[in-house]
């Protein structure tokens, strides 16, 4: 069996990955707006997950594109071109469209069960979710 290497720094964020992960935790419960927090969140993640950057899309209640952060700068430039094909018909012709991707079966349900279940969750906790 061949042996795996990894890098220093994927050990060092394996290593960190619970306080992380803690850290994650703790800018959730703080009741900030998402906006706020996800910069930080996300930078976190990337760290943890060992990426080279991250994206996080927000969605409308109707699962609509609704506003996007990104860490990688090509994202705000292909957007345009995103919505452009997606009000010609084009991206759903293609791909589907972005309502259809969040309401995937997942785990049993449908993203629209996972909000509701995310919610409750967030709400008994007392973070504000938006």
């Amino acid at each position: 069996m061949a042996a795996v290497r990894y890098s220093s720094g994927f050990r060092r964020s394996i290593l960190r990955a619970p306080r992380l992960a803690a850290y994650v935790r703790h800018l959730c419960s703080l009741g900030l707006e998402s906006t706020t927090v996800v910069p930080s969140i996300l930078g976190a993640v990337r760290e943890i997950v060992g990426a080279d950057y991250c994206n996080f899309i927000w969605a409308s209640d109707d699962f609509e594109l609704a506003s996007v952060y990104s860490e990688c700068e090509a994202a705000y430039k292909t957007l345009p071109a995103y919505q452009r094909l997606q009000r010609s018909g084009d991206v759903s012709k293609l791909i589907g469209n972005f309502p259809d991707w969040m309401t995937v079966p997942l785990f049993g349900g449908n993203v629209r069960d996972s909000v509701s279940e995310i919610r409750s969750c967030v709400h008994a906790n007392g973070v504000n979710a938006t």
